[in-house]
């Protein structure tokens, strides 16, 4: 395995500190994002929600099928539902245990509302290039945090240095972050299909 229990223990505590001051910044990201869309350009605000979500979901998909998949590509096993599961609880957990749900439920709301929220009003106008560009840096921007800020908290160690294949887990990591933005970016940056008008 690649933490002891010993390792989650003493870890345990600083991510559940993390995790709670996590969930009040996610908060009050949300608190102003719903009042954004209280302004005279609401619907355009509640529009580009929308397409931030769809973008995200999407592309939180399509990552996590490839991770599961990835053995299947001679990549090693990436369990994020297990490994974000850990930092709730003592011990690694069991597919479709309750833990590992609870992990599986915060990767997709992180990649599904946290992070798209964060790259449609933070960095899209601010970052370079066309729409699937700007998101594959976003991408390597949340693949980097990964690695150096996550993965340590879960005992993982800086770049995945304690895992059983550190280069091929780092690897499969930067691909799937990159096919993550490249999604988000093009879904949330795609213009809208102008409607036919009758003759």
């Amino acid at each position: 395995m690649w933490i002891t229990i010993r390792d989650r223990r003493r870890t345990f505590g600083l991510c559940n500190r993390n995790y709670g001051f996590l969930t009040e910044a996610v908060t009050q990201w949300g608190l102003l994002l719903m009042s954004k869309t209280q302004s005279p350009e609401g619907v355009m605000e509640r529009k580009n929600v929308e397409k931030a979500i769809l973008g995200g979901f999407v592309a939180t998909l399509v990552m996590t099928m490839i991770m599961y998949l990835a053995p299947l590509m001679g990549m090693p096993k990436m369990d994020v539902a297990a490994m974000l599961g850990s930092m709730l609880s003592q011990t690694m957990p069991e597919p479709m245990s309750g833990a590992w749900l609870l992990g599986m439920i915060l990767h997709f709301v992180n990649g599904s509302v946290i992070f798209p929220l964060i790259f449609a009003f933070l960095l899209y106008d601010r970052l370079p290039g066309v729409a699937w560009n700007r998101g594959v840096v976003w991408g390597l921007i949340l693949w980097f945090i990964s690695q150096a800020v996550v993965m340590p908290m879960m005992g993982v160690g800086f770049f995945s240095s304690h895992a059983p294949q550190p280069m091929m887990t780092v690897v499969g990591s930067l691909m799937g972050h990159i096919i993550y933005g490249a999604i988000l970016g093009g879904i949330y940056g795609a213009e809208p299909v102008a409607k036919l008008r009758p003759s």
